[in-house]
């Protein structure tokens, strides 16, 4: 079906572009960790005929003692991709937001947060 490694970079380009350039494709594999930052995956199903459905989940981690600045980047993804549509040669992308959520991690200095949302993706070829 489509070309999903081009959709899964697309994803990431909008959300470095958007939200913060912290962000990284299922591991933070910088040599230097700058906080706060995102991990994304994109998780696809077929759904019809040159259609798939599917989410990408967003986890935001900072050091902070509390959750404002992960707050806040979750608003840019609530403002930025609320009922967005982007067209691409290669597909449609619609993305809406879902949820988020707390997340518990076994270090007591970082914080993280998840974050969903729901994609229909029309491939054009």
């Amino acid at each position: 079906m489509g070309n999903l490694p081009a959709l899964i970079a697309f994803i990431g380009d909008l959300l470095r572009e958007k939200v913060t350039e912290q962000t990284f494709f299922d591991t933070n594999t910088s040599e230097k960790v700058v906080y706060p930052y995102m991990t994304y995956s994109v998780d696809t199903e077929w759904s019809e005929h040159q259609r798939d459905d599917g989410s990408v989940d967003i986890d935001i981690f900072d050091t902070s003692q509390s959750f404002a600045d992960i707050i806040e980047l979750e608003q840019l993804i609530k403002e930025n991709f609320r009922l967005m549509s982007v067209t691409q040669p290669d597909f449609i992308l619609r993305m809406d937001y879902v949820r988020s959520s707390n997340v518990p991690t076994a270090d007591p200095l970082i914080r993280r947060r998840t974050v969903q949302m729901h994609i229909r993706v029309d491939w054009r070829k």
